[in-house]
């Protein structure tokens, strides 16, 4: 009886686009559909110019591939995790096994505006292939849909794994660490490669991105015909290992739902201090930032990349960026905090209904971070006056901090205090529609207008006496 209810691999597919897309359609309202405009624009502008390199600069496609490819990599997880609007947690019911459950997810994952817009980016390889003759042509264009399945399913794959392992602080401190390297990797690794490559250092950075999925396209373009078979009969396989791989975790967190994906607290709970306003708000947001793991997964991905950076480019002795490492992990870790009140969701009503809890919550989170969202434009005075004095650099360092805390933070608490049930409506509600124009407004009428439309009124004693117009 279970087969008969439960459709085919390719309705499931079906059915898994449909409702991603009528979950985007039903999403395009306000500040979604503005964002999402804007990202499918600069999309399409940063997909064309791939075209172009490939047409221009072909000797650099291989790179702005792998770009493309560390923005799959890396995009979903700096934005939460990236976008599950079909989880698998929803279809747990179905009497189907998790490989096509899989498989339904991901043809709704290509079911958006960015597989879409890297497929643009992507027909710079048949673009490639035109310099090798109708074959290249034909290979570029086989590369360029086999290339897009495997930047997307090795996405998928990561954002399930680390789903999957981010249970405890120390997995997701772990994970942050390895994201941050592989983020300070993608910015400055090609500094232990000429450290390391000496002379060779150009044909090793070709070879390595031509290693890299996004450039196997290039590769199998570039080879004999039977080389570049096998090529893309590999990255099929490849995209196989990637699906299987991708419905064990499917199939675990199916199983962990009941309990969220997270394990049971242990132990008792310890009560927060006994304080009150600004210090009890500091005690709250530090046990906040210490039990979140996504947060502690964002701390450490900015102190891994403050760190790695500079020691990057110590390989090649170019020391200048190691002072700064301090300052690059506060820039990154203050950016993780640009939107607490966003992460805290509607539990803003608790402080909203406390009389004067807005100051106190405000100055609490400052206090806990001892820093302001603007410290590259508070760091300029300090830095103009150390080229002065150094001594008077600290001066005004210390000036500008608290003098930025204290401006700052009287902003923030008055915004919240003036603003505060408006954001709440907003986390909760989203985005108001737009209300309908209003209709132009009625001129009076004249007194001639008037006396003619009251003589032409078919129901005025005037009309009467004035139809037929002849009599």
């Amino acid at each position: 009886m279970a087969h008969l209810l439960t459709p085919g691999p390719a309705a499931l597919a079906q059915h898994m686009i449909r409702m991603r897309l009528a979950l985007m359609r039903n999403s395009l309202r306000g500040d979604n559909a503005s964002n999402l405009y804007t990202g499918v624009s600069l999309g399409l502008i940063l997909a064309f110019a791939t075209i172009a390199v490939a047409v221009l600069w072909p000797v650099h496609l291989p790179v702005t591939l792998a770009v493309w490819l560390s923005g799959w990599i890396f995009g979903p997880i700096f934005i939460g995790g990236g976008s599950e609007a079909l989880r698998p947690e929803y279809f747990s019911m179905l009497p189907t096994t998790p490989g096509r459950i899989a498989a339904a997810l991901l043809a709704g994952a290509f079911a958006g505006p960015a597989p879409a817009v890297n497929l643009v980016a992507l027909m710079s390889l048949p673009v490639y292939g035109w310099r090798f003759g109708p074959a290249g042509v034909l290979i570029g264009l086989a590369a360029a849909v086999i290339t897009l399945i495997t930047m997307v399913m090795i996405s998928r794959v990561i954002v399930a794994l680390i789903g999957l392992f981010v249970r405890s602080r120390a997995t997701a401190a772990a994970v942050g660490v390895v994201t941050g390297t592989a983020v300070a990797l993608c910015s400055n690794g090609w500094a232990p490669a000429a450290a390391l490559g000496g002379a060779d250092t150009a044909a090793w950075s070709q070879l390595f991105v031509r290693v890299l999925p996004s450039g196997w396209g290039v590769a199998a373009i570039e080879a004999p015909w039977l080389l570049a078979l096998a090529i893309l009969a590999a990255n099929a396989a490849v995209i196989a290992l990637l699906l299987a791989a991708w419905s064990g975790p499917l199939t675990r967190r199916v199983v962990s739902a009941a309990r969220g994906g997270v394990p049971p607290r242990r132990g008792t709970p310890r009560p927060l201090p006994v304080a009150a306003g600004a210090r009890l708000a500091a005690a709250k947001e530090l046990r906040a930032w210490w039990r979140d793991l996504v947060r502690i997964q964002l701390l450490a991905t900015a102190l891994s990349y403050a760190v790695v950076t500079p020691l990057l480019l110590v390989t090649i002795d170019a020391w200048v960026m190691v002072p700064f490492t301090g300052l690059i992990a506060i820039v990154m870790g203050a950016a993780t905090s640009a939107n607490l009140y966003g992460s805290d969701g509607t539990a803003l009503w608790l402080t909203l209904m406390t009389p004067g809890a807005e100051r106190a919550d405000v100055r609490g989170r400052q206090l806990a971070w001892l820093v302001l969202l603007a410290v590259p434009a508070t760091a300029l005075p300090a830095a103009g006056a150390i080229l002065l004095n150094p001594w008077a650099g600290v001066v005004t360092g210390v000036l500008t901090g608290v003098l930025s805390a204290w401006g700052l933070g009287k902003i923030a608490y008055r915004r919240l205090e003036s603003h505060g049930i408006e954001l709440l409506n907003l986390m909760k509600y989203g985005p108001p529609p737009n209300p309908p124009s209003p209709p132009p407004p009625i001129s009076p009428p004249t007194t001639a207008s008037a006396s003619r439309s009251a003589t032409s009124s078919p129901g005025s004693p005037c009309s009467r006496r004035a139809w037929p117009p002849w009599s």
